[in-house]
């Protein structure tokens, strides 16, 4: 062991409290490294296994998806990489800014800047060596968690879960990516200060004059700071201006926190957002189609009105049930009234294209949208509420004019599509040639759930009539509330009553769980990351603070000793952690704000939400980096309270 090296040790063992919050900020860099690498891994070999086990091409399963997984892990390990740097880099700047007056000595007997430059490294190369280790052996346990998470979820998520298992790899690759990319990390963040250090002349390092160039400009502040804060807040804010460069990495790390906080907690709304709205539309446990015209690939014969009566009722014994019979016929659009369509509806249809070769030139919107009409028969007791609703009476045809439209990317809006007044339709229902006058009596503004999921849909124009009769083929939808397990077996049993042996529910409660199994999932790693990655923010600027009021013990002996109280140096200290947390919110926010926003923006493309302010992320952003700051000056301050005056200012800086 040279003497740099031993120089570099002792230096880690007289500054343990700063030793130990670096080792904590490594050894998570290194874990989260390891996690993400053998993430990827076990994402990969999960594929490939459940390839082979379905008796598909692995390499042809695995071609898109590896380079997809790994281009991810490069990104994430990336970030890691650069908040790591920001962090570790800082303890090492503290650590080296303590040795300026140790250098300059060295230096005045011979040693060169070289030597100075493998002093600094060499404390890298301490925490490597034992960091390393146990950040691997940290990262392999937070990935079996996750993996542990995962398998537990994954059987809801994707259909084929039984052959898609995740396993924690233990391989050599998992090892030395993580260990070369941790080395690395290390290795810059010791270089910067080593570097910057290694620079100085002997005489200012001895003088320690070089780190602080002050001039009476640089350090003057504002009225206002004198006028809101008082003499203290005076003080806390010339003390921030002269050591710009010790509380610059500090206000980074804060920020890097503050937005990666902001953007996880925003996309998790947006993702449970677009949970919710993924079936904003149907109020039931069970859904179940059968197409009277249609006997599914199978002999099962077509059943009557009677019949869906008959199985209707027997379904309404496992809980509520509704029913919709939905015919399709068609229309000409030209017999339609000229001012049928209103401007809202041929905005929609027509925010494609303003060419008129492809409106019809009476209802103005597009050639063909309003030749299909769809005739709807509802329950007995909803239908009546809804011809009150329309203050029409029973027997009335009703028009459901209401509909959805996409303002911009992100917003939706109700519209009215049609300018109503009571008419008469020819219709001509599918798989027919017999037409049909039906006459229209009244209008809805607004529906229910189970009715608006097909009325609201292409066409546009749906009619509500008292009874899909013999003269349509309709498909009949039944929707369930029912929190009996055996509902599915208990509905093909009744199902086969009538000859129909093929039949699909669609369990919409397993979906929406599906749905939250992926939240699940994908909040799991969102989070973790983010823990993760604030955790080594913070670890260093709890060692940039404590150090930083450590070294300031002499500039607090001083101002003790003309006049200042204890009560005035705490709310010295306590209006510098304000300026601190607000230069970082006001850095950070805005940049949170921004990048949550193109997240909004990208995620609107595909649901239904308009966009939240986010002021919730904002607020924990703001108590959380207040709190950090505080407590962590708190308990420096507390490390360096009592002592002899006299005894403080004659100690070296």
């Amino acid at each position: 062991m040279n003497v740099m090296s031993k120089l570099a040790l002792e230096q880690l063992k007289s500054n343990r409290r700063r030793t130990i919050l670096t080792g904590i900020g490594i050894v998570l860099s290194v874990a989260m490294l390891t996690a993400v690498s053998g993430f990827v891994m076990s994402a990969i070999d999960a594929w490939y296994q459940e390839a082979i086990a379905d008796g598909r091409d692995p390499q042809a399963t695995l071609a898109g998806f590896a380079e997809t997984i790994t281009a991810i892990g490069i990104i994430l390990g990336g970030v890691i990489m650069v908040g790591s740097v920001v962090a570790i880099a800082n303890a090492f700047n503290i650590s080296a800014n303590e040795r300026v007056r140790q250098f300059g000595i060295l230096k005045s007997v011979g040693a060169t800047s070289k030597q100075i430059r493998a002093s600094v490294m060499y404390e890298g190369l301490w925490f490597a060596a034992i960091a390393i280790p146990v950040g691997v052996i940290v990262g392999f346990g937070v990935d079996a968690i996750g993996v542990a998470l995962i398998n537990g979820l994954i059987g809801g998520v994707i259909e084929s879960g039984e052959n898609l298992v995740f396993r924690v790899m233990f391989a050599w690759q998992v090892v030395l990516i993580a260990a070369g990319a941790s080395f690395v990390t290390i290795v810059i963040s010791a270089w910067l200060p080593a570097r910057k250090t290694s620079r100085i002349p002997a005489i200012d390092a001895i003088r320690q004059s070089g780190e602080m160039k002050l001039s009476t400009k640089s350090v003057k502040t504002s009225k206002l700071t004198q006028t809101l804060f008082g003499f203290e807040g005076t003080l806390a804010a010339k003390s921030l201006k002269r050591s710009k460069r010790k509380y610059r990495a500090t206000v980074v790390s804060l920020v890097i926190s503050v937005v990666l906080f902001m953007i996880s907690f925003n996309f998790g709304q947006m993702l449970n957002a677009a949970l919710k709205h993924s079936r904003p539309l149907i109020d039931a446990d069970y859904t179940i189609a059968r197409n009277d015209g249609s006997n599914y690939g199978d002999d099962s014969p077509i059943l009557t009105p009677q019949e869906v009566d008959e199985i209707t009722e027997k379904l309404g014994q496992y809980g509520t049930i509704s029913l919709v019979r939905n015919a399709w016929a068609g229309t000409d659009e030209n017999a339609l009234p000229h001012d049928f369509t209103t401007n809202e509806l041929k905005r929609y249809y027509n925010s494609g294209t303003a060419d008129p070769e492809y409106l019809n030139d009476n209802t103005g919107i597009w050639e063909g949208a309003c030749t299909d009409v769809r005739v709807m028969q509802v329950e007995r007791a909803l239908y009546l509420e809804l011809c009150k609703q329309a203050g029409v009476p029973d027997g009335s045809n009703l028009l459901v004019n209401t509909g959805t439209i996409r303002d911009g990317e992100d917003k939706t809006i109700t519209f009215r599509p049609f300018n109503f007044r009571p008419m008469t339709l020819v219709i001509t229902p599918d798989y027919s040639e017999e037409t049909i006058e039906i006459s229209i009596q009244g209008e809805l503004r607004d529906i229910p759930p189970t009715v608006a999921m097909e009325a609201r849909s292409s066409p546009p124009i749906t009619i509500i009539v008292p009874s899909v009769d013999a003269g349509y083929v309709a498909t009949n939808w039944w929707y369930i509330k029912s929190t009996d397990p055996h509902f599915i077996t208990a509905a093909a049993q009744i199902f086969s009553e009538y000859g129909i042996n093929s039949l699909y529910v669609e369990d919409i409660r397993a979906e929406i769980q599906q749905l939250k199994d992926i939240y699940n999932v994908v909040m799991i790693f969102i989070y973790g990351f983010v823990a993760m990655l604030t955790l080594i923010g913070v670890s260093g600027v709890i060692s940039t603070i404590s150090t930083n009021i450590r070294a300031r013990r002499r500039e607090f002996a001083a101002l003790t000793s003309v006049g200042l109280t204890p009560k005035g140096l705490t709310r010295m200290l306590n209006l510098e952690s304000l300026m601190y947390g607000m230069k970082s919110l006001i850095i950070g926010l805005p940049i949170g704000l921004i990048i949550s926003a193109g997240l909004h923006v990208a995620l609107g493309i595909s649901t239904q939400f308009g966009y939240t302010f986010p002021w919730q992320s904002m607020v924990y952003s703001a108590l959380g980096v207040f709190a950090v700051t505080f407590i962590s000056m708190r308990y420096a301050r507390g490390q360096v309270k009592g002592g002899s005056i006299v005894e403080t200012l004659k100690q070296d800086s």
